[in-house]
């Protein structure tokens, strides 16, 4: 029997490109916390980097949404999209009959039905689709949504900031022709190149339902290389508890054990034993065994966690809060500096020292923190497989192996 605590709130959609490291604990952490802590409803995930061959099931994902995906075609594990979508959303996946050039387009759609919107999750690669066959295929979903409201959100490579491109051109002249308009106006990207820190907005969110959005923003939060977005929309939605909770038996051993006891010592049988009636025998013992079983084993509610192949370490989750510290720095400091290359156009010829500085400690420390969560999922797997060899439990070798692959 399931039991969530609810409350209402603005339906709230995510966004972030999270360049794979879905099958490793640290950008499912990430997921979490970015979940919880700006209360989504739906997340939309980019290069999230599957094969067929990995079960949904084995990523450590929250236990109280859905995850939806589609994985490139290739099976080159590159590329991909999916949808993280809270189950107390009243939603379905749609198929629109459009076919897809040539298996170029990675997308997926679902229908909120009790708003009314379509929302599709995409992701397009310059290397992998052209501009020109996903304004195709876009202009082919919004005919066949005609009427509908819809929203896109996903990570285009096109830059909005660079409005004399011609690839920005034909984008918002396709927007045009159906009522689109792009709500996210942040920087979205922050790369290094060289001596120089390039900016783009690439990330966006496209929608001929603007009326019904309440705001739109560029979060801190930082899973990939992209920043995450988020929007909030105009309908009041049940809002689930930040874990999933559930009802059992307290089986614990204690329990049992006192069950057992009081059954064997505490019991007067005797009036059931002087019984002629077989049925009323039965029906007297069960009564008895169920109402003790009761007292002594008890419903109680639990918080029902993801399922990780092993707990994070304190030393994990100390260098994780440090990333995430490092890189809130390095954004502190590069918004003054700005401001006073702003004031001071002479400043614009020479690089930031301190926010190179400050970027080299943050990718030092976020490539450590990779290489810290592999190397203590090794180890764990790796010591679980020999312990379970060491007592023959085959059963449980072939699951250790199902969820590390």
């Amino acid at each position: 029997m399931n039991q969530q605590q609810v409350h209402k709130d603005k339906l709230a959609v995510g966004h972030s490109n999270i360049q794979g490291g879905l099958t490793g604990l640290v950008k499912c952490l990430d997921i979490q916390n970015l979940i919880y802590r700006e209360k989504l409803d739906i997340l939309c995930l980019n290069e999230t980097n599957l094969k067929p061959d990995i079960d949904t099931n084995s990523l450590a994902l929250p236990k109280n949404f859905t995850f939806l995906r589609q994985d490139r075609g290739s099976e080159s594990g590159r590329g991909g999209c999916g949808i993280l979508v809270s189950n107390n959303l009243n939603f379905k996946t749609i198929k629109l009959d459009i076919g897809k050039p040539n298996g170029k387009i990675e997308a997926l759609w679902i229908h909120l039905i009790d708003c009314n919107i379509y929302l599709c999750s995409f992701y397009r690669s310059e290397q992998f689709c052209v501009l020109d066959t996903f304004l195709d295929y876009m202009c082919e979903c919004m005919m066949k949504l005609s009427n509908k409201k819809v929203i896109w959100i996903g990570d285009i490579n096109v830059d909005q900031n660079d409005i004399n491109n011609i690839k920005y051109k034909k984008l918002d002249t396709a927007m045009k022709m159906f009522g689109l308009v792009q709500t996210v106006q942040e920087i979205t990207r922050i790369a290094k190149l060289g001596n120089k820190f390039t900016q783009s907005t690439i990330d966006i969110v496209m929608t001929n339902t603007y009326s019904n959005f309440h705001n739109c923003k560029v979060l801190e939060d930082r899973i990939g290389d992209h920043q995450a977005i988020k929007f909030t929309l105009d309908f009041n939605i049940e809002k689930a508890s930040k874990f999933k909770k559930i009802l059992i038996r307290d089986h614990s051993k204690s329990n049992i054990s006192a069950l057992k006891q009081f059954l064997k010592e505490n019991c007067d049988y005797g009036p059931l034993l002087e019984s002629t009636e077989i049925n009323d025998v039965v029906e007297g013992l069960n009564s008895h065994i169920q109402f003790y079983y009761n007292q002594f084993c008890p419903i109680k509610q639990i918080k029902c966690h993801s399922d990780y192949i092993h707990k994070p370490s304190d030393n994990l989750l100390k260098n994780i809060k440090l990333r995430r510290k490092l890189y809130r720095k390095f954004k502190k400091h590069q918004k003054e500096d700005e401001k006073k290359r702003k004031k001071s156009p002479q400043l614009l010829v020479t690089p930031c020292v301190k926010c190179k500085l400050l970027w080299d400690q943050y990718k030092a420390q976020k490539n450590y923190t990779t290489k810290l969560s592999r190397d203590e999922r090794r180890v764990k797997i790796i010591t679980e497989l020999k312990a379970k060899s060491a007592i023959n439990d085959l059963k449980g070798v072939w699951k250790t192996i199902k969820l590390a692959s």
